[in-house]
């Protein structure tokens, strides 16, 4: 269903940051209660298993284990699992979030219930496209990088196509695809803009968690980083990356098929 004005083909890029901030704004105690929960405690968990893993007694905390390559193959396993949590979390994040921003464009607040559950009644579909993603964006890195972000790009509003549209695991990485053709490089400059700002938010939380953690205590300070800097982090980063991938995937289905805030509101009724 479609809205009586003709689509326009421009991806503005204005629009989709003016929109993420506003829907942000409007919404801000919601979306971090879901940026807390979904993103912050994952890392929490991930800071202090990293913590643990790190001390002074690491032989002790794998049960022993002392022989390198044993060790090597556990925390690979280790980080792999934590990763992929972290990506199903962020996918779940993302399912919360595009309905609240739904909500927010037909001038209705978005409630935390609401949110948190169309997030969790698309867990399996999001946690098979949380698979399928993370391994092919995986390899594509590790193929010199490149491969990797044209994935991501390509695939970048797979996960409001499955939420929105109920696509399936693969007809929403092709629906992804096909709604991002032509606008990639406009995306790709989004993303660009989006890590760069995140590097520099890392930096000043970092910093200020650092100082702080270094005047109580000398050997306080790679713990507040893993226990307090790394969460913050991911709040602040995940709940601006969710709320933007939203904005992009209504800026994308409103130029290319000039759909409107009531029509996506609509799948949800």
């Amino acid at each position: 269903m479609a809205s009586g004005a003709a689509p326009d083909s421009r991806f503005d890029l204005g629009r989709v940051t003016q929109r993420t901030f506003a829907s942000i704004g409007r919404n801000f105690g919601v979306f971090l209660l879901l940026a807390l929960l979904l993103s912050g405690i994952p890392a929490l968990l991930t800071g202090l298993l990293l913590s643990l893993a790190g001390g002074d007694h690491a032989g002790q905390s794998t049960g022993g284990v002392t022989d390198p390559t044993t060790l090597a193959v556990i925390g690979v396993s280790v980080i792999g699992l934590v990763y992929l949590v972290g990506a199903i979390a962020s996918f779940i994040l993302q399912a919360a979030i595009i309905y609240g921003t739904i909500a927010d464009l037909n001038g209705r607040r978005a409630e935390f219930a609401e949110c948190l559950s169309m997030g969790l009644r698309n867990w399996f579909w999001l946690f098979l496209l949380a698979i399928v993603v993370t391994v092919a964006e995986v390899f594509g890195y590790i193929f010199f990088i490149v491969p990797g972000l044209m994935l991501a790009v390509a695939w970048m509003v797979a996960v409001p196509a499955q939420v929105v549209e109920h696509t399936g695991v693969f007809g929403a990485i092709g629906r992804s695809a096909e709604l991002t053709r032509g606008h990639r490089w406009a995306i790709f400059g989004l993303l660009v803009i989006y890590i760069i700002a995140s590097l520099v938010l890392q930096g000043s939380i970092l910093g200020i968690v650092g100082v702080l953690a270094v005047s109580l205590s000398p050997n306080m300070s790679q713990a507040a980083t893993q226990m307090v800097a790394q969460p913050l982090l991911n709040v602040a980063t995940s709940l601006i990356g969710a709320a933007g991938v939203a904005s992009i995937y209504y800026e994308l289905r409103s130029s290319r098929e000039g759909i409107g805030p009531e029509a996506l509101a609509a799948v949800f009724d």
